[in-house]
């Protein structure tokens, strides 16, 4: 089996899949776990996915291979592999640019993983293999509780969402975010959430199926172990406890470490809006910088992340941008290594460092008030 593909196997890759395509073969499932090296070549041992068509697109065909076999692969390597595609196809035969069809192409993957993912977002609630509704006989059964098909915790769920963990200590100065000792010994947060009005969503399980929706898309969130609600709407989130320096202390390190963390918090932040999703609260307590994974940014508060389904636009970013800065502590320059990392990847049309400044220093503005002080 393969992880990665190399460069001189994109070129056996280009013919497998003209075959494929010119047999007419749909296959929603070409992962580098189905693709297997052998003496000949590549070849493909799984064909559980594979459906037999009367024509395919080739553009469609492209995306859906762009989606489940070239996600993390870099742009200059997937424009490589298309030019190969290409040379397989008949030499009479009249081509888009490459340049448009890979345009084309990376739309179409981008509406497939779309897709993707919010099946992959409802699947939070609802019975399954991976998540499963529960009820005990010590709670109502008007209470409705999701959790990972684990009984360590459904045994505690009657005496979490009714009283305080035993030995938990609060976080926020108050009763609503506690930390305190799981089953295993273990450290884990809950977070109590108020009633809503009949007939929506209950807001422990919006924040359950929110935070998983985040962590599908990579993005650094605490995993969630539990939701359960009342009749009412309200109830509780187990999650899983962060080891880090919150940002309200300021940015760890000094020298050479310090400004790597702070270009990897901007890379970070882009990252977020790259994966459609905002944040109307990105402020320096929500924030937590770990050391896990060589050092990573994570979001504890989620309460304000939306899924956009769709890019996000630079006047959103930008609010989302100003209610960092006008929270962070540091200096001006570290704030500008904070927005070059950011701007890594410039959008269109491009921004300059001083556009970006200007815009988020208008908004840093409003978040500051006529007093100075933040809101």
């Amino acid at each position: 089996p393969i992880d990665t593909l190399a460069a001189h196997e994109l070129a056996d890759l280009a013919k497998v899949m003209r075959q494929l395509f010119d047999a007419r073969v749909s296959h929603r499932d070409l992962t580098h776990e189905n693709l297997m090296r052998g003496a000949e070549g590549l070849v493909l041992v799984d064909l559980g996915g594979a459906r037999i068509r009367r024509s395919l697109d080739e553009t469609a065909f492209l995306a859906r291979l762009r989606h489940t076999l070239f996600g993390s692969v870099r742009r200059s390597q997937r424009r490589r592999a298309l030019a190969l595609w290409r040379k397989t196809g008949p030499a009479d035969e009249p081509q888009t640019p490459l340049l448009e069809q890979a345009r084309a192409i990376e739309a179409g993957a981008r509406r497939i993983r779309r897709r993707f993912l919010t099946g992959r977002d409802r699947r939070a609630t609802r019975s399954g293999r991976h998540f499963r509704r529960y009820r005990t006989k010590q709670c109502h059964r008007a209470i409705r509780a999701c959790a990972r098909a684990d009984e360590r915790y459904e045994a505690f769920g009657d005496a979490w969402i009714n009283a305080d963990p035993d030995g938990a200590v609060s976080l926020k100065g108050g009763d609503n975010v506690l930390r305190f000792e799981g089953p295993d010994g273990e450290t884990l947060v809950l977070k109590r959430f108020g009633p809503v009005l009949r007939g929506r969503l209950p807001r422990p399980l919006a924040a359950f199926r929110r935070a998983e929706a985040l962590r599908n898309r990579g993005l650094a969130v605490p995993a969630p172990l539990l939701a359960a609600a009342k009749e009412a709407g309200n109830g509780i989130v187990i999650r899983a406890h962060v080891d880090g320096t919150p940002l309200y202390e300021g940015v760890p390190g000094t020298g050479a470490g310090r400004r790597r963390r702070l270009a990897q918090i901007g890379r970070e932040l882009r990252g977020w809006h790259e994966e459609e999703v905002t944040h109307r609260d990105w402020k320096s307590p929500n924030l937590l910088w770990s050391e896990e994974e060589g050092g990573r940014l994570f979001v504890v508060d989620i309460e304000g992340a939306r899924v956009k389904r769709g890019p996000i636009p630079w006047s959103r970013r930008m609010r989302d941008l100003a209610r960092l800065d006008a929270s962070l502590i540091a200096s001006a320059t570290d704030r500008l290594r904070v927005w070059r990392a950011y701007l890594r990847v410039l959008p269109r049309p491009p921004l300059s460092e001083r556009e970006l400044l200007r815009m988020v220093a208008a908004h840093v503005a409003r978040k500051r008030g006529p007093s100075g002080r933040v809101r």
